[in-house]
């Protein structure tokens, strides 16, 4: 199985690899550049050498004996550059054969006898001046010709540079494009299922794509989900288990109960709530107050308690119509663990009349 490359390892590579190319660029450079610094020296040796072997004051009308000799000295040291390694600098064969044997001439003319030295520079002047004339021209043509300039150094080295850049640059496209693959795309995959998950969608699935740091960070992404998803889960239920506790409770209360939500609707009637209002618990439980019979009194009296804010208190409610007595509501205010109030518990029991007249009916 391929290893995937996280991001730390990637990224460290991709800086150590441009920190050792920075030197190796540098040494690519210095070394065409000194090759460079050292065949031009070359270059003007050769010239100096093909404008010496034109030079011969014996051709250019001195008759000395010594004189001879000094041009057949000078035409040896100026052949000795020119004919190295067989004249291999040379691109025409015909002149370096005829170089190395002029060569071969001047030193088999230096053994003999000096009477001769005289003869044999002037049989060869012509030869002499034609060969240095070629020469020099070679030289100029391997030193400043256009078409010879990509054998020249300097060239390499600027083609060794680009070639150098092209991968360098290269390289750098292929490490973006990976990191596009292997970070962008799946960063923005979790982005959107993390809005999905602020949105409530807890089934939202994470995806795995590669690996790395991003594989991990989906994977603990996936955990946390589910572990949201079974925390939601286990607090409806609470939930759940303890509205079943209070429907029960109030179940066994010996008066009407109405629970009332901020939004005008019936969020809970008990049994005896719904025989009193003459209507079946399915029909009450959801249905809003003025659907409901006496449901503006009981509007009424749910706004006189949010504006007091009193947790409990009694009020009066005229359910002529609806029921036979009049009848006392005792309410009290629900609130949030913020304290916003979320709904309103309304208790109807028959009204009394003022507390002597309790009094006088409890004495009897």
């Amino acid at each position: 199985m391929r290893a995937s490359w996280s991001i730390r390892r990637a990224v460290t590579t991709a800086l150590l690899l441009s920190f050792a190319a920075v030197p190796l660029l540098g040494a690519v450079t210095y070394l065409r550049l000194y090759q460079l610094r050292r065949v031009a020296p070359r270059w003007a040796e050769l010239a100096e050498a093909s404008r010496l072997l034109s030079l011969s004051l014996i051709c250019n009308g001195a008759s000395d004996r010594a004189l001879a000799e000094d041009d057949m000295e000078r035409w040896q040291t100026a052949l000795l550059p020119l004919t190295a390694d067989h004249g291999t600098w040379l691109s025409d064969t015909i002149l370096a054969e005829r170089l190395q044997a002029l060569q071969a001439e001047v030193q088999i003319g230096l053994t003999a006898e000096s009477d001769t030295h005289l003869s044999f520079v002037t049989e060869h002047c012509t030869e002499a001046r034609t060969l240095a004339g070629r020469s020099l021209e070679q030289v100029l043509h391997l030193a400043l010709s256009p078409s010879s300039r990509a054998d020249r150094y300097e060239d390499r080295g600027i083609r060794d540079v680009t070639v150098f850049l092209v991968v360098w640059i290269g390289l750098a496209v292929v490490l973006l494009l990976w990191v596009r693959r292997t970070v962008e795309r799946p960063a923005q995959l979790i982005i959107n299922t993390l809005e999905r998950v602020a949105d409530g969608d807890l089934d939202a699935k994470v995806p795995h794509t590669g690996g790395g740091e991003m594989s991990l960070l989906a994977l603990a992404l996936e955990h946390a989900v589910r572990r949201f998803d079974r925390r939601d889960h286990l607090k409806v239920q609470r939930i759940v288990e303890m509205r079943n506790l209070v429907e029960r409770v109030l179940a066994f209360v010996e008066a009407p109960v109405i629970i009332i939500g901020l939004d005008g609707k019936v969020d809970y009637v008990n049994p005896l709530a719904a025989e009193a209002f003459g209507a079946p618990l399915d029909v009450l439980t959801g249905a809003d107050l003025g659907h409901v019979p006496g449901g503006e009194a009981l509007r009424q009296v749910v706004d006189q308690v949010l504006a007091s804010g009193v947790g409990h208190e009694d009020h009066p409610l005229d359910l002529r119509g609806v029921f036979k007595v009049p009848s006392v509501a005792r309410c009290a205010l629900v609130r949030d663990g913020r304290g916003v109030p979320t709904r309103v518990i309304v208790m109807l029991e028959p009204d009394k009349g003022p507390w002597w007249q309790r009094l006088w009916e409890g004495a009897t």
